[in-house]
């Protein structure tokens, strides 16, 4: 089963190192808490290596950098980032320097490397992520829609967060996570009513952001992630009411009652423009790519109006994106990337009914289709879309398969026991 061991976690380990193990948890779960209320990326970026870098000093053995590489989603993320990471060497023109490039590869690594070794020594981690995730933005986005909407007009104004999701649809992408964290603790952890009914509240929160922010990439995630969970749940009846829905919202659509049309007509004619755009480019990087160091820039137009003055740093969606940047290759490696974190999910829902692995990476896709490009750089959204479902898949494989995080007697909680 992929559950932690009954022997192992944060108990087992001696006095000291304990409380040091702590200490990185707690520093863990502020940093991406601390996504949702501080927009300075740098500072972020900075606190992470920070914390990395004691980390892997004091606290990380040899075996947690094994553990990453004996799993085939730690693997793959490893391919991932090897592949996109040589692929600044023929980026041309270089607009990111090669300095940069290897920074966010380290740190992405670094990233894996510490979200297994903690939730193989604690077999709660991943409720004490999503619990922090959850309480604290659900308070960013109640926080952020009453101090919006008392500057701008409601509902007509799109909303914005206080987070590095910064801009509407980049923020909906962050609550949208959020919600799926609420969603998973409500069937999951089994809350008590009054628990339950918090919890009911902060899923309402932050769809409502979601919502507010009309960000459409949030909303098909979403959706896809519902999708997915009906599916493997077979809950039929919950999914021929959201075909019920959908076909009374289109008639209401097409008898005028109100204009969702222009919504996704304008979000999809632009991102049509774009796609069109991406495909032109890319025959001429097919199998390479034209790397991570050269950023491919799109100007987003309705026709030929321009819709946004300044360019857009990726191609509204991350299959393309990867295509563009990395080629064939480099989407082969995404693509395998994601099948094997799915494959995890899977197994996690069929053993042990945890569906939250397979409604992060179906939000991913969902999210994914419409928006984004690469997922290769330094702390960002990108992390929470994928890098860290992709690191708890990881985590659970080599736990389910009996991996240790570290070898006997290098004084690690998490060797080999019978």
């Amino acid at each position: 089963m992929i559950e932690a061991r009954s022997d192992e976690g944060m108990a087992s380990i001696p006095g000291r190192e304990a409380a040091a193990w702590r200490i990185l948890l707690f520093a863990y779960l502020a940093l991406l808490a601390g996504a949702y209320l501080i927009r300075d990326h740098d500072l972020l970026r900075h606190v992470f290596w920070v914390i990395a870098v004691a980390a892997a000093v004091f606290l990380l053995r040899a075996g947690d950098y094994r553990a990453l590489s004996r799993s085939s989603v730690g693997c793959l993320a490893l391919a991932y980032l090897g592949w996109f990471g040589i692929s600044a060497l023929w980026s041309e023109p270089r607009a990111i320097g090669l300095l940069q490039v290897a920074q966010s590869g380290i740190a992405i690594a670094a990233f894996l490397v510490l979200t297994g070794a903690l939730s193989q020594r604690d077999p709660g981690f991943a409720h004490r992520l999503m619990r922090t995730i959850v309480w604290v933005g659900t308070a960013a986005a109640l926080a952020a829609m009453l101090w919006f909407y008392a500057h701008h007009a409601f509902p007509t104004e799109r909303v914005e967060d206080f987070g590095i999701g910064g801009y509407f649809t980049r923020a909906g992408t962050m609550y949208g996570i959020a919600a799926l964290g609420a969603w998973w603790l409500l069937d999951h952890e089994r809350p008590t009513p009054a628990h339950r009914i918090a919890l009911i509240l902060c899923l309402v929160v932050l769809l409502a952001f979601v919502a507010l922010a009309q960000a459409r990439g949030a909303m098909l995630g979403l959706t896809l992630a519902a999708l997915t969970w009906a599916i493997v749940t077979r809950q039929r009846a919950l999914l021929a009411l959201g075909l019920g829905v959908l076909a009374v919202g289109v008639g209401l659509q097409y008898a005028g009652v109100f204009g969702a049309y222009d919504l996704l007509a304008r979000g999809f004619t632009l991102r049509l423009h774009t796609w069109a755009d991406a495909l032109a480019r890319m025959p001429d990087a097919l199998w390479l790519g034209h790397g991570v160091a050269d950023p491919q820039t799109f100007i987003l137009k309705h026709g030929e109006t321009v819709i946004h003055p300044h360019t857009i740093m990726h191609p509204h969606s991350a299959f393309f994106g990867h295509q563009l940047q990395g080629g064939l290759v480099g989407s082969a490696i995404f693509l395998g990337l994601l099948a094997a974190a799915t494959r995890i999910g899977w197994r996690a829902w069929r053993e042990r009914a945890d569906f939250l692995i397979l409604t992060l990476l179906a939000f991913m896709v969902g999210n994914g289709l419409v928006d984004f490009g690469h997922f290769y750089g330094q702390l960002d959204l990108e992390w929470f879309l994928f890098w860290l479902p992709v690191a708890l898949a990881a985590g659970a494989e080599v736990t389910s398969r009996g991996l240790p995080a570290a070898p006997p007697g290098d004084h690690s909680p998490c060797g080999s026991r019978s």
